[in-house]
């Protein structure tokens, strides 16, 4: 069976160089349909600036909150709720 050919696997402690990050957002660019959408697929990846407008999102919080990543006591509150019922009914 020949090799793995995936190239480098990234793990969760892994960064990309500078290098690297130039180099995936000028493709990213590239593929884009325009602003919006490269921007969109930029701010998904991490490779927009800190305080960039698009990576400042408002979050719902609560249950919604929780599945879009946010960890604040509401969001961590609802989501124990959440798995208490589901334990409760199984």
């Amino acid at each position: 069976m020949p090799g793995d050919f995936t190239g480098r696997t990234w793990g969760h402690l892994d960064t990309a160089t500078r290098s690297e990050q130039e180099k995936a957002a000028r493709f990213i660019a590239s593929k884009a349909d325009g602003v919006g959408e490269a921007t969109e697929l930029l701010a998904m990846l991490g490779l927009l600036p800190p305080g960039h407008p698009a990576t400042i999102r408002s979050v719902d919080h609560g249950m919604p909150g929780y599945k879009q990543g946010c960890r604040c006591t509401q969001c961590t509150r609802a989501n124990r709720q959440r798995l208490a019922r589901q334990r409760r009914t199984a």
